[in-house]
């Protein structure tokens, strides 16, 4: 195979040019545990994020890096991902002069194109090398200028939040004397922040003007950490792994330091995971998968709208109020012939908003439990695959009463539709 000058080959250079590419790109929602993406590749995505046990190719990386060493060969992966989540609130009547004018509102931008990339290098019998570039489930929404009989959400024009969240991670995993796997990630996370239309709220910042706490632009945040992994066929045809990855602590949104606790910090809640996959024959694979996200463990996210008094931007200042999710998925998947394999899956987590936390919430409506998801892979030739999946989210609602009109409600509603694609290319 022809190398370059310095030693690489095409390509480990394609690939890096794609990576480069890649991590330029901005990092969009698809569909969502709370925030976080249901599954990682259109493989995973199509048995509704089940799977932790069955290794399907590189971007196993971005939730059991051990499974790197089931694979059979190099490869590398590249998937598009079109997601359409259908954001709304619906502000109930009042009689009084301190909430919302009452109606429906559906989001602006239902559109949303994301990019993922992964690969992996055998090195021995035993050890493998990876990369995943990969994002988070995201959070966005954009309010009109319209909404609230033309004074905007938050009276205040046109409203909303973006966050965007890109994980790139390093690999290493290797097969132990008997059987079991271990593998360990290093992760690098880029998130990008913007808020428009909350400048109402300057009134509960913590200290005086100027204040950095809406309308000023997009905000970079970086941070590192770690994923950890095991994995082992515990019987014939019974195969079971576990993965953690602690929270990441993420340098401040200097830009909102007055908008989220800790003076902007926003980190990444940490995720423990657990799951067994059953061989029914030598074609077909159910699996069963638990996911625990501590979003609670993040003030920005886990804090109560009632620590308002104590000032937005406070360490102890107000976030959305999220619960801890825990979430439960069931996949299986067919390999009908040499050709085709077919997967489906379903996926449940208690959404992780209280009533009591509507109002920010119309901002973050990450209201979603149930996904229904199905896709397939077909191979085309001896080296490359097309895999791709569906997922569907039925409308999901939270109800809660305005807090700065305790005689009116609010509900936010979301549904969510996503259309995967995945190229796989084996060396």
């Amino acid at each position: 195979m022809k190398r370059n000058s310095r030693g690489c080959t095409r390509r480990q250079t394609g690939a890096a040019i794609s990576l480069g590419a890649l991590l330029l790109l901005p990092a969009a929602s698809a569909a969502t545990d709370g925030f976080f993406t249901l599954g990682y590749g259109a493989r995973s995505r199509a048995m509704a994020g089940a799977g932790l046990a069955i290794p399907q190719d590189a971007f196993t990386i971005a939730s059991n890096p051990a499974g790197l060493t089931r694979l059979k060969t190099d490869e590398f992966s590249f998937g598009l991902n079109y997601f359409n989540p259908s954001r709304s609130y619906t502000a109930g009547m009042t009689e009084g002069t301190g909430g919302m004018m009452p109606g429906r509102v559906i989001s602006d931008r239902p559109d949303f194109v994301c990019p993922e990339m992964a690969g992996s290098w055998r090195q021995s019998e035993t050890s493998v090398v990876g990369f995943a570039v990969t994002a988070n489930g995201g959070m966005n929404t954009s309010w009109p200028g319209s909404a609230n009989g033309g004074y905007g959400t938050f009276g205040d024009g046109p409203a909303g939040v973006n966050l965007e969240q890109i994980f790139l991670s390093g690999t290493y995993a290797k097969e132990l004397a008997d059987g079991a796997s271990v593998g360990a990630s290093l992760i690098f996370v880029n998130q990008c922040f913007e808020a428009r239309g909350l400048s109402n709220f300057a009134g509960f910042v913590q200290h005086g003007p100027p204040y950095n706490l809406t309308d000023n632009g997009r905000n970079n945040s970086q941070g590192i950490g770690f994923r950890v992994s095991a994995m082992e066929e515990i019987d014939e045809g019974l195969t079971a792994a576990v993965a953690f990855q602690p929270q990441i602590k993420m340098s401040r949104f200097n830009r909102y330091s007055d908008l989220f606790a800790e003076q902007g910090r926003f980190d990444i809640p940490s995720t423990v995971q657990a799951g067994v996959a059953l061989e029914l024959d030598e074609d077909s694979h159910l699996a069963v998968d638990f996911r625990h996200i501590g979003y609670s463990g993040v003030p920005a996210v886990g804090n109560p709208f009632s620590n308002l008094g104590n000032g937005l931007g406070a360490d102890d200042g107000p976030g959305f109020g999220w619960r801890d999710m825990n979430v439960y998925k069931i996949g299986y998947q067919n390999r009908v012939d040499d050709e085709w394999t077919v997967r489906c899956g379903v996926s449940y987590g208690r959404q992780p908003i209280p009533s009591s936390e509507i109002l920010f919430n119309i901002l973050a409506p990450g209201v979603q439990e149930w996904h229904y998801a199905l896709g397939a892979t077909k191979r085309m030739g001896d080296d490359r695959e097309l895999s791709f999946s569906l997922v569907y989210s039925p409308e999901s609602s939270v109800t809660g009463i305005n807090p700065m009109q305790t005689d009116q409600t609010l509900t936010v509603e979301m549904k969510q539709f996503e259309l995967g694609l995945q190229y796989t290319r084996h060396f």
